[in-house]
Parts: structure tokens; C-alpha cells; sequence
């Protein structure tokens, strides 16, 4: 057993003086990306795991943009993602823990929801990519009290047994309907069978997310969430007879910490490692350790978080537990831009000093709010993921933290039209590659000598758009790109390709020319003193006129301002747009408009001022009104299963117009699964209702604009 005398008071002296960042002479880690979902994934809340190639696994609950059930997929070292499989509903959905890997390659895990009683699977997924529900929960909440019987959504992992049998927990179900322990049992035919090894019921504990903990004796360890003897949260211990003990309640006072969503790490002293998302000195979650004395258990406090400071903030993950003693761990809030932290308490002396390795920023491709914990390989690199940042779509992050430097990168130059033409506009990328991931930073694009601009590296890509290619020249020039690393992981490239630009249009010689077809000029056309265009006019449109002659013309110009621009050209063959027009009638336009400038559309009230007439787009019903707000109401932080609503002042708004909602990300992060919907409730008056549709607790309300546009048909 270690020492652990005055360990408090040390860390409690620590955080008062702000010192959190890296103590001294410990080592410094750099972040790089290994991947921000190109296969579609989305909400990496699961943690990753490493085989002995150093491949990485894990699991997003969902698909591309918040579609779909979720997936399994796989990481090369060098960050090469491969989907392992997409659930389909049936065989599961949602997965939200780390998965378990055998030492035949086959993974299992868990989904939260799903299978054929949408209460959630335990799953095997085999080299080949073939999966197996090996369990799919039964939860009867129709029956009496302490017979409701199997469990209910799993939101933690896997642990196995020598015998290859599985042990887990469900965040509900279970005889009482709060949770249970379960074990699969494998059969001699390669099937499971499950049961319930403990159902929770309140003093025992009561909904626990986090996945358990084996010992040598085959004793499963594991926390509730809620529950024990003051509600909140317990530390139990189950034997291999099924006996079940409270080790410890968390009592949420005296700087205590409460609500443990994670799960134990357990060191070779029988010690119990583990955090609290909520309690401690400033209510923003503990690490903690129960010290084992001969089967006795006492609780100390390592860490109680500040994320006012600079500190992390809300810890929900497992900690890691290295052969030196120090504890590795993630904190979804707090750190220097409050996006969340990769934190260390390095142990010393009986001493644990607590340090800062990574604040994520959500900027320039960096992930947000890490929920699962961190894993380390055999160099001392931390891998971990995050379910939010990861780009402009917000995929989320699988990260690497290494102390490694001067790693070689390569950078590959290309454009999104090659040839382009002079007038269209085109996009130079540079995509810059490493063996261990994505590297950051920033790159220069060169034409020759001329510097076009720098640009970060986002996912491992920078872009530069060019509006208009003729800005390049007209020809065959060399485009280069040099990288810039902005950490000391990576050295500095760079890369060229040939871009080459050709004129619009057809090369005019002197003389008559004959064209056939219709013709597009994308310039000034003009005419020299002597010269004029014949013909009868009719097919001359969008021309404006300065001092030229036109023969055969008839007709007079729609009135007198026109006419002497139009030099006798008949209104009736002239549109010149440079200028005030009126429509009367139906307008049809085969091709794109651009409009510099306002465009007044029938039957909308405009600073005082009615307009007849309607705007119709691709065959749709004709819109006759658009109106928009940005709007920003309050919500509570929302319970599973509940919703609030709000109302916002709109005027002009009338029952049966069409309400759409912009939301930003801010207001998705605080937990849970949110919908917003929105009508008009009343004239004049738009409700907005937010409801949260899983079985989490939102942690925090979200915050930011909510853009409310409405249209009139």
C-alpha cells in the first residue's frame, strides 16, 4: 500500500496557486490528430484501443452528420480509417463504450440502444467484419416491482474472464429497474447465454454507467452513478457467488466528490482509482483512491477540480494507471479555452502533483470535450478521442499526445480544376501527411515568387480558393506549397505541381468570322468608329450601347431615358440590367442570377411599402414573404425524456407559415440528445420546444443565437 499522507492538503496548495500546467521536469506532449472521421462517423463518446501493431479501434454512436446507428472502425498507425461495420438498429445502436479485443482479433462491445427490443446489445464483431448480437436486452417495465428482470441500456464496456465469459453493467433494467451487473456466460457451441448476476435497488447502489473491474480472484469492482447510502453514488465490490457490498458512499460534502460516471482502475495493492463528475472543493468533480487495508476500504481525495483556474472540470472518464503509479485522465469542460483537458497527477514520494498535458481548443481541426479516457503504448503516447471539433461539421477527434519530435511529414499539391479556365474560379490544396497522424500547422501558396497566401492545415489539409484563375495568368505556372509545423513533432516540407490556365472562348482573327450556336462573352465587346452590327436587333439582349451605329432597327426605345443609350434599338428587344427594370408578368431565367443590389418581390411589406407578384424557385410553390430573427432564449438543463419551450416575438408571423430553426453547436453540448422544433403559436409569435430525447441527463444548458427564419406562401 502506498503512502498518501498530506496528499490533500498538497493538492489543495497546488490549485489555490494556479500551478497546473507541467510540473517541473516532466515531460512535454504535443497533440496530433490521427483522424476526424472521413468514413462518417460522428460523437466519439467511446475511447479507443490498441493492438500489438499499434492499429486503433473504437466506436462513434453515430453516423455521418448525426445520421444512422453509429459504427465500429479502425486506425493504422499512421491514421488510415477503415469502417469495420454500421449498425443497422436490429444489431444495435448507439454505441457509447470502449470496445474489448481477444487475442483472436475479435471485438465485442455494447450499444446503448438497439436489438429486438430497442434496450440495447451486447455485440461480437469477428476479423472478417461479420457481426454477432450475442445479447439482446429483455427489460419487461410493464411488471411489478423487483420483476422486471433482464437489464437496459448498457453504456459501458466489456470485461472478460480467462473462460472467455463476459461481464458488464446496464444503466437500467434489472429486477428493481435501476441497473444491474449481467454476465454472459460461453457455451461450448461458441454461444452466450446471460443472467443477471445483481440487480441494484437504491442503498446499493443505482444506474451505473461505467463498465467493472476484475481482480485476480475473480471480484468485480465498479461505481453507480447514484444511489448508496446518501444518493450520492457508491463504490461496490461483487464476489463470484454474487454477494454484493458497498465499499464506499459518496457523500458529497466536506469535499467529497459525487455522481461517478467512470469507471475503477485497480492497482496490484487491491487500491481503487477513480473520478467523480460532480463534488469536491468546488463542485467540479474529484479524483479519488480507496486505499485497501486487508479488505477495508478508506477513501482519500487526490484532486478536486477547478475549472475556474485553468483546471479541468467534470471528469465522466476511467483513469489510466501507468508502472511508475502516475494517473492519466480527461475532463470534457475547463482548461484554457474551456473545451476540456488531458490532465496528469504524477505520483512522487507518496504525492500525487497535478498537471495540465493538453487544454483543447475546437480551432483549426482540434477536438472538444473528451468523455472517454486516454490509453498509453509502450513509448509513453497517450490516445484518446473526442465527440465534438474536429472541423467546420464538428465530426470529432481521435488524438494522439506524443513527446516525440521532428517526425518527417510529405505534402502533395493539387487544385480542383487543372486545366482551369480564365474567369472560373479554383481551389489550391496542399494535404500534408505523416506516419503518426495529421499534422498541424500552416501553408504558404506560391505562384513563382508571388506569395497567393498561408493557410492552416485543417484534418491535415490546407486550402486556398482563387476567385478568379485568370489572376494566376494565362499559361503553365509552377504552384508551390510550403508546410510550417506549429509544435516540434513534425519538420517542415514542401511540395509543387504544374497548374496550367486557358483562355475562355475562341481566339478571334481578322476577318469575317462565323459562329453557330449561341455565344457567351465574359468581357467588354466592343466596336469600332465605322463598323456596326446588322440585323434586326431581335436577338441582341443585355447589350448596352455607348456610340455605335445599328442598322434595320424599328421601332423606338421604351421611353426616352433609354432610348438615347440604346442608340434606336426597339425596347422591346433590349433588357439593359445596369439599370432600373420593371417586369410585368411571368419572368423565366434558364441559368444562374446574380443580383447586386435589391430585388422587390410581390406581396412583401418592406419599410412600409407593398409590392404585388411572388418568387418562385425551381417549380415550387411561390413564396411571397421572408422573414428572419436571431433569437436567444433560455433553457433549463433538460432531464432524460423532458423538454422546455420558449416564445419569441416575430412580427408578421401568421398560422400556417413555414418556421426553420438555425441551432449552433453550442447549444448541442451540454449532454444528452436534443430536439428543436418550432411554430407559430400565436400572430405575431413563434414557441420554440427543446426536448431531450435519450437517457441521459443534459449536464449543462447550451447557449448561442438560435436563427428563426419563416416564409410566407
Amino acid at each position: 500500500m502506498r503512502q498518501h499522507r498530506c496528499v490533500h492538503f498538497l493538492v489543495t496548495a497546488l490549485v489555490a496557486a494556479g500551478w497546473l500546467s507541467a510540473a517541473v521536469g516532466a515531460q512535454t506532449y504535443h497533440e496530433v490528430i490521427r483522424s476526424n472521421f472521413p468514413g462518417g462517423g460522428i460523437y466519439a463518446y467511446a475511447g479507443v484501443i490498441q493492438d500489438a501493431q499499434g492499429n486503433l479501434y473504437g466506436a462513434t454512436s453515430s453516423g455521418a452528420s448525426g445520421s444512422g446507428y453509429g459504427l465500429v472502425y479502425k486506425l493504422t498507425p499512421a491514421g488510415q480509417e477503415t469502417v469495420l461495420h454500421s449498425f443497422t438498429g436490429t444489431d444495435g445502436n448507439a454505441p457509447y463504450a470502449r470496445l474489448l479485443l481477444d487475442a483472436a482479433g475479435n471485438l465485442y462491445g455494447t450499444t446503448q440502444m438497439g436489438g429486438a427490443d430497442n434496450f440495447g446489445v451486447v455485440f461480437k464483431l469477428d476479423p472478417a467484419g461479420n457481426v454477432t448480437v450475442l445479447h439482446s436486452f429483455q427489460f419487461n417495465p410493464g411488471a411489478a416491482y423487483g420483476s422486471h428482470g433482464d437489464g437496459a441500456y448498457p453504456h459501458s464496456g466489456l470485461v472478460m474472464d480467462t473462460a472467455g465469459n463476459l461481464y458488464g453493467t446496464t444503466f437500467g433494467g434489472g429486477a428493481y429497474g435501476g441497473g444491474c451487473v449481467y454476465e454472459l456466460t460461453l457455451n461450448t457451441d461458441g454461444s452466450y447465454s446471460e443472467k443477471v448476476l445483481h440487480s441494484f435497488s437504491g442503498s446499493d447502489g443505482l444506474s451505473p454507467y461505467a463498465g467493472l473491474v476484475m481482480d485476480a480472484q475473480g471480484n468485480l469492482y465498479g461505481t453507480t452513478y447514484s444511489g448508496g447510502a446518501s444518493g450520492d453514488g457508491a463504490v461496490f465490490k461483487l464476489d463470484p457467488a454474487g454477494n454484493e457490498s458497498v465499499l464506499y458512499s459518496f457523500t458529497n460534502a466536506g469535499g467529497d466528490g459525487a455522481y461517478p460516471e467512470a469507471g475503477l482502475t485497480l492497482d496490484s495493492n487491491g487500491d481503487l482509482f477513480g473520478t467523480t463528475r460532480l463534488g469536491g472543493t468546488n463542485y467540479a468533480g474529484t479524483v479519488f483512491e480507496l486505499v485497501n487495508a486487508n479488505g477495508a476500504y478508506s477513501e482519500t481525495i487526490l484532486h478536486s477540480f477547478a475549472p475556474a483556474g485553468g483546471d479541468g472540470g467534470y471528469p465522466v472518464s476511467k483513469l489510466w494507471l501507468d508502472a511508475a503509479g502516475n494517473l492519466y485522465g480527461t475532463a470534457p469542460s475547463g482548461g484554457a479555452d474551456h473545451y476540456g483537458v488531458v490532465f496528469e497527477l504524477a505520483f512522487a514520494n507518496g504525492a500525487y502533483t497535478p498537471q495540465i498535458l493538453y487544454s483543447f481548443t475546437n480551432a483549426n481541426g482540434d477536438g472538444a470535450a473528451p468523455y472517454a479516457g486516454v490509453i498509453m503504448d509502450n513509448a509513453g503516447n497517450l490516445y484518446g478521442t473526442t465527440p465534438y471539433g474536429g472541423g467546420p461539421q464538428s465530426p470529432g477527434t481521435v488524438y494522439l499526445l506524443t513527446t516525440a519530435t521532428n517526425v518527417a511529414t510529405t505534402i502533395a499539391v493539387s487544385s480542383t480544376a487543372n486545366p482551369a479556365t480564365a474567369g472560373s474560379g479554383l481551389s489550391l490544396m496542399a494535404t500534408v501527411a505523416s506516419a503518426i497522424g495529421m499534422p498541424s500547422g500552416t501553408v504558404t501558396f506560391m505562384n513563382g515568387s508571388t506569395a497567393l497566401g498561408t493557410e492552416p492545415v485543417i484534418g491535415g489539409t490546407a486550402m486556398i480558393a482563387i476567385e478568379d484563375a485568370d489572376n494566376l495568368g494565362v499559361g503553365t505556372f509552377t504552384i508551390t506549397a510550403q508546410y510550417t509545423p506549429d509544435t516540434p513533432v513534425f519538420t517542415a516540407s514542401a511540395g509543387s505541381f504544374d497548374q496550367t490556365v486557358e483562355e475562355a472562348g475562341a481566339a478571334l482573327t481578322n476577318g469575317g468570322n462565323t459562329f453557330t450556336g449561341d455565344q457567351m462573352f465574359n468581357g467588354n465587346l466592343t466596336v469600332g468608329p465605322g463598323f456596326a452590327f446588322y440585323g434586326d436587333g431581335s436577338k441582341l439582349t443585355g447589350i448596352v450601347a455607348q456610340t455605335a451605329s445599328y442598322a434595320n432597327t424599328s421601332g423606338s426605345a421604351a421611353d426616352a431615358v433609354n432610348a438615347a443609350a440604346l442608340a434606336g434599338i426597339a425596347g422591346a428587344y433590349y433588357a439593359r440590367l445596369d439599370i432600373d427594370n420593371s417586369f410585368a408578368g411571368n419572368q423565366a431565367v434558364a441559368g444562374n442570377v446574380s443580383v447586386a443590389g435589391n430585388v422587390s418581390s410581390a406581396n412583401t411589406a418592406t419599410s412600409g411599402a407593398t409590392t404585388t407578384g411572388s418568387l418562385i424557385i425551381g417549380g415550387g410553390t411561390a413564396i411571397t414573404e421572408h422573414l428572419s430573427i436571431l433569437a436567444n432564449p433560455s433553457f433549463p438543463a433538460l432531464t432524460s425524456g423532458s423538454c422546455a419551450s420558449s416564445t419569441v416575438n416575430l412580427t408578421g408571423a401568421a398560422d400556417g407559415d413555414t418556421v426553420a430553426l438555425g441551432i449552433p453547436n453550442e447549444r448541442m453540448m451540454g449532454g444528452g440528445s436534443l430536439i428543436y422544433t418550432a411554430w407559430v403559436s400565436a400572430s405575431d409569435t413563434i414557441t420554440i420546444q427543446v426536448c431531450n430525447v435519450s437517457n441521459r441527463p443534459q449536464k449543462t444548458a447550451g447557449s448561442g443565437a438560435i436563427r428563426v427564419d419563416l416564409w410566407k406562401h
